[in-house]
Protein backbone atom coordinates (compact mmCIF):
# COMPACT_ATOMS: atom_id res chain seq x y z
CA UNK A 1 0.00 0.00 0.00
CA UNK A 2 2.80 2.44 0.88
CA UNK A 3 4.53 1.74 -2.42
CA UNK A 4 1.31 2.36 -4.39
CA UNK A 5 0.71 5.60 -2.50
CA UNK A 6 4.29 6.72 -3.15
CA UNK A 7 3.98 5.94 -6.87
CA UNK A 8 0.66 7.80 -7.08
CA UNK A 9 2.05 10.86 -5.27
CA UNK A 10 5.20 10.83 -7.41
CA UNK A 11 3.04 10.74 -10.55
CA UNK A 12 0.74 13.46 -9.21
CA UNK A 13 3.56 15.82 -8.29
CA UNK A 14 5.44 15.13 -11.53
CA UNK A 15 2.33 15.86 -13.58
CA UNK A 16 1.58 19.00 -11.59
CA UNK A 17 5.12 20.33 -11.98
CA UNK A 18 5.12 19.69 -15.71
CA UNK A 19 1.69 21.14 -16.41
CA UNK A 20 1.73 24.14 -14.10
CA UNK A 21 1.17 26.90 -16.63
CA UNK A 22 -0.50 24.86 -19.33
CA UNK A 23 -3.41 23.77 -17.18
CA UNK A 24 -4.47 27.42 -16.74
CA UNK A 25 -4.61 28.57 -20.36
CA UNK A 26 -8.10 27.41 -21.31
CA UNK A 27 -9.67 28.75 -18.13
CA UNK A 28 -7.94 32.14 -18.53
CA UNK A 29 -8.84 32.39 -22.22
CA UNK A 30 -12.47 31.60 -21.47
CA UNK A 31 -12.63 34.02 -18.55
CA UNK A 32 -11.19 36.94 -20.54
CA UNK A 33 -12.61 36.11 -23.98
CA UNK A 34 -9.25 35.44 -25.58
CA UNK A 35 -9.16 33.21 -28.66
CA UNK A 36 -8.23 29.62 -27.91
CA UNK A 37 -4.50 28.89 -28.08
CA UNK A 38 -3.24 32.48 -27.87
CA UNK A 39 -1.85 32.23 -24.33
CA UNK A 40 -0.06 28.96 -25.03
CA UNK A 41 1.45 30.42 -28.21
CA UNK A 42 2.66 33.48 -26.31
CA UNK A 43 4.16 31.29 -23.57
CA UNK A 44 5.91 29.11 -26.16
CA UNK A 45 7.35 32.23 -27.79
CA UNK A 46 8.43 33.53 -24.39
CA UNK A 47 9.94 30.46 -22.70
CA UNK A 48 9.60 27.46 -25.01
CA UNK A 49 9.55 23.82 -24.04
CA UNK A 50 11.94 22.29 -21.55
CA UNK A 51 13.71 18.94 -21.52
CA UNK A 52 10.48 17.19 -20.53
CA UNK A 53 8.68 18.50 -23.60
CA UNK A 54 6.50 20.65 -21.36
CA UNK A 55 6.32 24.40 -21.08
CA UNK A 56 8.86 25.97 -18.73
CA UNK A 57 6.84 27.28 -15.78
CA UNK A 58 9.82 28.27 -13.63
CA UNK A 59 11.51 30.75 -15.97
CA UNK A 60 13.24 34.11 -15.65
CA UNK A 61 14.78 36.50 -18.12
CA UNK A 62 17.28 39.05 -16.90
CA UNK A 63 18.58 41.48 -19.52
CA UNK A 64 18.14 38.94 -22.30
CA UNK A 65 19.56 36.00 -20.36
CA UNK A 66 17.08 33.20 -19.80
CA UNK A 67 17.18 31.03 -16.71
CA UNK A 68 15.07 27.91 -16.25
CA UNK A 69 14.51 25.95 -13.08
CA UNK A 70 13.14 22.43 -12.72
CA UNK A 71 10.96 23.21 -9.73
CA UNK A 72 9.22 25.95 -7.83
CA UNK A 73 11.44 25.69 -4.74
CA UNK A 74 14.66 26.41 -6.63
CA UNK A 75 13.02 29.17 -8.67
CA UNK A 76 11.66 30.88 -5.55
CA UNK A 77 15.01 30.56 -3.80
CA UNK A 78 16.71 32.24 -6.75
CA UNK A 79 14.06 34.96 -6.98
CA UNK A 80 14.35 35.76 -3.27
CA UNK A 81 18.08 36.43 -3.68
CA UNK A 82 17.68 38.84 -6.58
CA UNK A 83 17.87 42.55 -6.02
CA UNK A 84 16.82 43.57 -9.51
CA UNK A 85 13.62 45.10 -10.85
CA UNK A 86 13.97 44.50 -14.58
CA UNK A 87 13.25 40.78 -14.67
CA UNK A 88 10.67 38.79 -16.61
CA UNK A 89 9.01 36.14 -14.47
CA UNK A 90 7.20 32.86 -15.14
CA UNK A 91 5.90 31.17 -18.26
CA UNK A 92 4.24 34.36 -19.47
CA UNK A 93 7.37 36.44 -18.70
CA UNK A 94 5.61 39.18 -16.73
CA UNK A 95 8.06 42.03 -16.14
CA UNK A 96 8.54 42.83 -12.46
CA UNK A 97 9.36 46.51 -13.00
CA UNK A 98 6.18 47.24 -14.94
CA UNK A 99 3.72 44.88 -13.27
CA UNK A 100 4.69 43.98 -9.69
CA UNK A 101 2.21 46.54 -8.34
CA UNK A 102 -0.56 44.24 -9.61
CA UNK A 103 0.63 41.39 -7.38
CA UNK A 104 1.14 40.96 -3.66
CA UNK A 105 4.82 40.16 -4.30
CA UNK A 106 7.25 39.00 -6.96
CA UNK A 107 6.81 35.53 -5.45
CA UNK A 108 3.14 35.65 -6.44
CA UNK A 109 4.19 36.64 -9.96
CA UNK A 110 5.91 33.26 -10.29
CA UNK A 111 2.80 31.30 -9.31
CA UNK A 112 1.62 29.68 -12.58
CA UNK A 113 -2.05 30.41 -11.99
CA UNK A 114 -1.42 34.06 -11.07
CA UNK A 115 1.09 34.45 -13.91
CA UNK A 116 -1.28 33.13 -16.56
CA UNK A 117 -4.35 34.90 -15.20
CA UNK A 118 -2.57 38.25 -15.09
CA UNK A 119 -1.18 37.74 -18.60
CA UNK A 120 -4.73 37.06 -19.83
CA UNK A 121 -6.03 40.16 -18.06
CA UNK A 122 -3.18 42.26 -19.46
CA UNK A 123 -3.62 40.93 -23.01
CA UNK A 124 -7.37 41.59 -22.86
CA UNK A 125 -6.78 45.13 -21.56
CA UNK A 126 -4.54 45.81 -24.55
CA UNK A 127 -7.21 44.37 -26.86
CA UNK A 128 -9.81 46.72 -25.39
CA UNK A 129 -7.57 49.65 -26.40
CA UNK A 130 -6.47 48.39 -29.83
CA UNK A 131 -9.44 46.31 -30.99
CA UNK A 132 -6.96 43.97 -32.68
CA UNK A 133 -5.64 40.65 -31.39
CA UNK A 134 -2.57 40.97 -33.63
CA UNK A 135 -1.73 44.40 -32.20
CA UNK A 136 -2.51 43.18 -28.68
CA UNK A 137 -0.02 40.33 -29.00
CA UNK A 138 2.57 42.70 -30.42
CA UNK A 139 2.03 45.20 -27.61
CA UNK A 140 2.10 42.43 -24.99
CA UNK A 141 5.79 42.20 -25.80
CA UNK A 142 6.59 45.79 -26.74
CA UNK A 143 5.05 48.88 -28.29
CA UNK A 144 8.19 49.25 -30.42
CA UNK A 145 7.27 48.08 -33.94
CA UNK A 146 10.88 47.18 -34.73
CA UNK A 147 10.68 44.54 -32.00
CA UNK A 148 7.04 43.55 -31.87
CA UNK A 149 6.62 42.60 -35.56
CA UNK A 150 9.28 39.90 -35.16
CA UNK A 151 7.66 38.81 -31.88
CA UNK A 152 4.24 38.47 -33.52
CA UNK A 153 5.73 36.27 -36.25
CA UNK A 154 7.17 34.00 -33.57
CA UNK A 155 3.83 33.78 -31.71
CA UNK A 156 2.01 33.17 -35.04
CA UNK A 157 4.32 30.27 -35.74
CA UNK A 158 3.21 28.62 -32.48
CA UNK A 159 -0.45 29.43 -33.10
CA UNK A 160 -0.25 27.67 -36.46
CA UNK A 161 1.87 24.77 -35.18
CA UNK A 162 -0.47 23.66 -32.38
Amino acid sequence: MKKATFIFLTFLFSFTAQADCERNFIYAENKYGIPNGYLRAIALAEVGLGETGKLRSWAFNIEGNSLYFRDKIDALRYLSRLDIENIDIGCMQINKYWHVQNFESSKQMLDPYQNVMYAAYFLKSIFKKTGSWEQSIKNYHSKNSDINDKYFKKVSYYMNKY
